[in-house]
């Protein structure tokens, strides 16, 4: 598959996958895990708002056969019911005891203000964890229009956070664009290095159906 290198994570403890409502978080997120499996590397993938049937479903929808069998083998799902912040952290500080994985994903707009817990947690077990965060839309797009930092509904991120990206896609704000697919992962925040936009086509992770 054709590495996104915004996906890429290094010495980042804590990443922030943000974006408006259904702009293609998810997706994004099951793209990253299979690029992390074709180096063997392990993911938790904790699916707060979503069950474990949706994401499979989008996996197999959206994956060729050969990178679905990487993202099969190489992540595991977990849709627990978990109602509150601190259950979270508990149910993930406990899975941690006994093993450990290369990567913990949370894909969640549910929870705000938990950012420090998350650092905590990937400092005490030195295991990055990547969290998905919703924007909030401006009432006014201009033609030009790129997320900003300061949309952001979970503010504490931007204190927590090593590295903070955000996907924008012209044509889901309906602004008039020669490439309908054209998607694009712009660093918001990067603490290791100069923030950066890297640009690629939405079909690339999700398939249009």
């Amino acid at each position: 598959m054709n590495t996104i290198k915004s996906l890429e994570i290094t010495n980042e403890l804590l990443v922030v996958l943000a974006g408006v409502p259904s702009i293609g978080k998810t997706s994004t997120l099951i793209y990253a895990t299979t690029q992390w499996a074709e180096k063997g590397k392990k993911t938790w993938f904790y699916s707060i708002s979503k069950s474990k049937t949706y994401v499979l479903t989008l996996a197999k929808r959206n994956l060729e056969q050969e990178n679905l069998l990487l993202f099969t083998e190489n992540i595991l799902i977990i849709d627990e019911i978990i109602e509150s912040q601190n259950q979270l952290i508990h149910f993930i500080k406990g899975a941690l005891a006994v093993s450990k994985p290369n990567f913990i994903v949370i894909d969640t707009d549910s929870f705000i203000e938990i950012s420090k817990e998350l650092r905590n947690l990937a400092i005490e077990f030195n295991v990055p964890i990547i969290t998905s965060s919703s924007m909030e839309t401006p009432e006014e797009i201009e033609e030009n229009y790129n997320p900003q930092l300061n949309e952001i509904q979970d503010k504490s991120l931007v204190q927590y956070a090593d590295k903070i990206l955000a996907l924008s896609r012209p044509s889901y704000f309906g602004i008039e664009n020669e490439n309908p697919h054209q998607m694009y992962l712009i660093e918001l925040l990067n603490r290791n290095s100069y923030t950066d936009m890297e640009e690629f086509s939405y079909n690339q992770i999700c398939k249009l159906v």
